[in-house]
């Protein structure tokens, strides 16, 4: 196990000043949009992951402005990269407190049809367009891997033909 060689320097006043400002925002959207949810006979979760996709990277982080709530500071990122993992924890297991354990029992049937089926499928349309791919797409194979179709790759008795 490797230890620090010395104190971990303390997070400077902006960056501090721009994580609370994140969280606030992130927080205020979660709720207002967890409140509209629930306006439209949802789930209040599913408002507040919607604020998560909104504002967070993938929509939000594309626009030009994003650059004040979403700095490009690798240690402002993983700041906010720490916080989502913890939520995400609370919800696995906040989510987990309320599961009906009487209702999985009587639906088991149902249930494993649709686990599987959610594995399953997925696993076998993935490989099914995998083999459809063209060539074109396909990564090249690392450094020094014989091609399936070079002599190297044969049988020893088909290299010596």
């Amino acid at each position: 196990m490797t230890f620090a060689a010395g104190p971990v320097p303390s997070i400077g006043a902006h960056q501090m000043l721009v994580f609370l400002l994140q969280i606030g925002v992130l927080l205020a959207a979660a709720v207002l949009l967890g409140r509209l949810a629930g306006r439209l006979a949802l789930p209040a979760l599913v408002g507040e992951l919607a604020a998560g996709v909104l504002f967070g990277p993938s929509l939000f982080g594309q626009l030009p402005v994003s650059h004040w709530l979403l700095p490009r500071d690798p240690a402002q990122t993983h700041l906010l990269t720490a916080v989502a993992q913890l939520g995400v924890l609370l919800l696995v297991a906040i989510t987990g407190a309320h599961v009906d354990l009487g209702l999985i029992r009587r639906r088991r049937g149902q249930i494993a049809v649709v686990s599987l089926g959610s594995v399953l499928l997925p696993l076998a349309a993935g490989f099914g367009l995998g083999f459809l791919l063209p060539d074109s797409l396909m990564a090249p194979p690392p450094a020094g891997t014989p091609s399936p179709c070079s002599s190297e790759s044969r049988s020893p008795s088909a290299r010596s033909r």
